[in-house]
C-alpha cells in the first residue's frame, strides 16, 4: 500500500501565484526528507521553466509522452520523461504538445482519469506529487482534480478572485462526487417489440420437448420472454465529465445588471442501448431453416394488422395515437430513421411521424404521408385541402406542424421546422407527442392558438 499524496494546487483565475506556490512547496517537503515529484500540467511550461528547463519544447519526452501512452495502452518505464532537479525534487515536464494531447482527450473512453492512470504507475515511487495546473477549467485541470487527494487553491483578497474561488470549489465538489451523476444521456434503441414476441413465439411454438401455444402466459413463458428479452439487448453505461458554459445575471453594486459567462462540470450517466435483429437472434439460437421460415413470415408486412392488434390493441387500421404513446421515452429515434433508411443519425420528428403511420397501416392507405422533412409533410396536406392554420381546434391523431421563433437564427420564417401528433385538446390545451424532442420522443402541450403552431394536417378534408 502506497503513503503518497497526490495535491493539485489550481486556480481558474491567472497570475495568483499557483506556480510559485507549487515550486516553493515542492522544495520545503524535499528538504523535510520527503520524496516529491512536480507534475507541470499546463501547456505553457511555466513550472518547467522556473526549475531550468529553458526551452521546454525541445524535451523528447513530458506529460504530453506519458498522457499519450496511457491513452493508448502502451506501457513505458515508471521513470520516462522525469527529470531530476539539484533542488533534490524531481519534475514531469510540460510543453507545448500538451495541448494537442489535451484537445484528443475529448475523444478518448474515460478521459477524466487518463492523468491518473499515469500517476498510479509512479505513485509508489514518492510522497508527495504536485500538480500544477492551467488557469482554467478545461481538460486538464478536471484530470488534475479527478487525479488528486485534496486541493490547494491559491486565491487573492480581491472580489473577483473570492468569485473564482467559490465557482472551483463548486467544480471540485462535482468532480469527487464520482458515484452520483448530474445529467443523464441515453442514445440507442431497443429492439420492435414485434420481434422480440417474433423470435419468442417461434422458439415456444417449434420446441423439439416442449413445443407450447403463444397465446397465454405462464411463469415459464416468462421466464422464457424475459430471457429472450436481454439476450436481444445490451446495455452499457459510464460516467464522463462535462464542462459546459453557462451564463448567469447578478446585480452588481451600483443596481446594474451583469452576465457573466462561468465553466460549469457535469457529471453525465451515460447509458448506450443496442440491439440484436429478429434474424441475428435467430443465428444466435440456432434456428433450423424451417424457424427460419416461420420468424420471417411473422414480421411480413401484411401481417401489421395483426401486430397492431397484439401490441396495442388495435385491428384494421391502428390508432395513430395508441401508436405514438406507445414510443414515449424512447431515446435516439435510431428504431425510426433506420427504419426510413438512414445510416446515421438525422432530425426524425418527421420520420417519427411517419413510422407511426405505417405502424397502423396510415401510409399503405394513403392517410398520411411518408416524409422525412416537415415543409414536404405541409405540402401533402394542403394539395389535399386538408390543412387548417394554427386558429384551428385539432382533434386527436391530427398532425400538428411548428415554425420555431429561433432568435439566433431571424425568428420564425412561414416554414414548419418541427412536427408532432395531436393526443387530445382539453380546457384549451393541445396535448401532443413528438418525436426529436430533446432527442427523444415526449409528450408536450402549447394553448389553442399558441404563435409557435404552424399549423395541422388533418386525416379528413
Amino acid at each position: 500500500m502506497d503513503h503518497c499524496k497526490v495535491i493539485a494546487i489550481t486556480n481558474q483565475k491567472g497570475g495568483v501565484g499557483k506556480t510559485t506556490t507549487t515550486v516553493n512547496l515542492g522544495v520545503g517537503l524535499a528538504k523535510t526528507g520527503h520524496r516529491v515529484l512536480l507534475i507541470d500540467a499546463d501547456p505553457q511550461g511555466s513550472l518547467t521553466i522556473s526549475l531550468g528547463i529553458k526551452d521546454p519544447d525541445s524535451l523528447n519526452e513530458s506529460l504530453a509522452t506519458v498522457m499519450t501512452a496511457s491513452i493508448e495502452d502502451i506501457e513505458l518505464p515508471p521513470e520516462t520523461g522525469i527529470i531530476h532537479n539539484n533542488e533534490g525534487i524531481d519534475l514531469m515536464p510540460s510543453n507545448i504538445e500538451l495541448s494537442g494531447v489535451e484537445t484528443g482527450l475529448f475523444n478518448t473512453m474515460s478521459r477524466e482519469f487518463v492523468l491518473r492512470n499515469y500517476i498510479s504507475t509512479v505513485k509508489k515511487n514518492y510522497d508527495y506529487i504536485l500538480i500544477d495546473c492551467m488557469p482554467s477549467l478545461g481538460m486538464m485541470t478536471i484530470n488534475a482534480l479527478v487525479a488528486a487527494d485534496s486541493v490547494i487553491i491559491p486565491s487573492q483578497p480581491n472580489f473577483l478572485s473570492t468569485k473564482g474561488l467559490n465557482l472551483l470549489l463548486r467544480s471540485v465538489s462535482k468532480v469527487k462526487r464520482s458515484m452520483t451523476h448530474d445529467k443523464v444521456e441515453t442514445t440507442g434503441s431497443h429492439a420492435a417489440w414485434k420481434e422480440v414476441l417474433a423470435v419468442y413465439s417461434v422458439s415456444l411454438t417449434t420446441d423439439g420437448e416442449n413445443p407450447q401455444e403463444a397465446a397465454s402466459m405462464t411463469n415459464e413463458k416468462k421466464d422464457l420472454l424475459t430471457d429472450i428479452f436481454w439476450t436481444m439487448h445490451t446495455i452499457n453505461y459510464g460516467t464522463e465529465l462535462r464542462i459546459e458554459t453557462e451564463y448567469w445575471e447578478s446585480v452588481d453594486e451600483n443596481g446594474e445588471l451583469i452576465t457573466e459567462e462561468n465553466e460549469v462540470v457535469y457529471n453525465y450517466l451515460l447509458i448506450r442501448v443496442d440491439h440484436k435483429t429478429a434474424s441475428e437472434m435467430a443465428e444466435h439460437y440456432g434456428f433450423t431453416d424451417d424457424q427460419k421460415e416461420r420468424l420471417n413470415e411473422l414480421l411480413l408486412p401484411e401481417n401489421q394488422t395483426m401486430w397492431n392488434d397484439v401490441l396495442y390493441g388495435l385491428g384494421g387500421q391502428g390508432d395513430l395515437v395508441a401508436v405514438a404513446l406507445s414510443q414515449v421515452g424512447n431515446v435516439g429515434g435510431e428504431t425510426y430513421w433506420r427504419w426510413y433508411g438512414f445510416d446515421e443519425r438525422v432530425d426524425w420528428c418527421a420520420i417519427f411521424v411517419s413510422w407511426c403511420a405505417n405502424e397502423c397501416g396510415y401510409l399503405e392507405n394513403c392517410v398520411i404521408p411518408s416524409f422525412a422533412v416537415c415543409y414536404a409533410g405541409e405540402d401533402w396536406f394542403k394539395a389535399r385541402e386538408q390543412w387548417h392554420d394554427n386558429t384551428y381546434t385539432p382533434n386527436p391523431g391530427d398532425i400538428i406542424f411548428f415554425d420555431w421563433d429561433y432568435p439566433d437564427e431571424g425568428g420564425q420564417d412561414g416554414i414548419p421546422n418541427h412536427v408532432g401528433i395531436v393526443e387530445k385538446v382539453e380546457d384549451g390545451i393541445v396535448y401532443t407527442i413528438e418525436g426529436n424532442s430533446g432527442d427523444s420522443c415526449r409528450q408536450k402541450s402549447y394553448p389553442v392558438g399558441y404563435y409557435e403552431i404552424h399549423g395541422f394536417g388533418v386525416l379528413c378534408p
